[in-house]
């Protein structure tokens, strides 16, 4: 990993990388019930699901435990900022106290384009 992302090597750190896609989200979801003080997650699309309604239970039971969390999506592909449009999953998180979502680019809504146009 160091050789690819050119990070230097630091003692007690580890990273394990799962290619088993069941495995891999169980451990997201453990490592978010499992932090003390931050959570910071990148999500490429937020979609109404099983899987995002494990995420954010986990997510607010962190922020409700006094876990700061961070979430950054994607704008277009998660349906946030994006031409207007506002996922409701995504503001039930920006509700919660100590939980900060931010869309990453963002497209302000205009009349110059439809949002198929953009896919």
């Amino acid at each position: 990993l160091d050789e690819t992302t050119r990070a230097p090597v630091r003692p007690g750190n580890q990273c394990h990388v799962e290619f088993d896609n069941r495995l891999a989200r169980e451990a997201v979801v453990r490592a978010i019930d499992e932090a003390k003080t931050s959570v910071d997650i990148q999500v490429y699309i937020v979609e109404d699901g099983a899987l995002m309604d494990r995420f954010s239970a986990a997510l607010i039971g962190a922020a409700r435990r006094g876990v700061n969390v961070r979430v950054l999506v994607d704008a277009l592909y998660s349906r946030d900022k994006a031409l207007g449009m506002k996922n409701p999953i995504l503001q039930a998180l920006r509700d919660e106290p100590n939980i900060e979502v931010r869309a990453a680019d963002p497209i302000p809504a205009t009349d110059l384009f439809e949002l198929q146009s953009l896919k």
